[in-house]
């Protein structure tokens, strides 16, 4: 075998070696991203339940207002925190119930 032909070769295998590893890490890198992502899940309901209790603490009393109302704020917000507090949260809680009652209300009157 030629020296050319040699060192090409241990080249190609070092890039291997190299990219095998680089292919290690990311897969190693996504992993912890999604298990990052389903504690981000978690964490929202943990943050903003105190903050909707501070809030309304007469309405969210009832522990299910409070669950139904952090599923909407949640869905609205696409499981991020938002920085702002009080009344910015309600009237999230707001909208998005509204935005819902109209679409089931445009869906369900062009069926009849």
């Amino acid at each position: 075998m030629h020296s050319d032909h040699k060192v090409e070769i241990n080249k190609a295998k070092q890039e291997i070696k190299t990219l095998t590893k680089k292919l290690k890490d990311k897969k190693e890198e996504k992993e912890s991203m999604e298990l990052m992502k389903g504690r981000t899940k978690a964490n929202f309901f943990s943050i903003m339940r105190p903050r909707l209790l501070e809030c309304d603490p007469i309405k969210y009393s009832c522990r299910q207002t409070l669950e139904n109302d952090l599923r909407i704020l949640a869905a609205a917000c696409n499981h991020k925190v938002p920085k702002d507090n009080g009344s910015d949260l309600e009237e999230m809680i707001r909208k998005k119930k509204d935005d819902c009652k109209s679409y089931v209300t445009s869906n369900s009157s062009s069926n009849f």
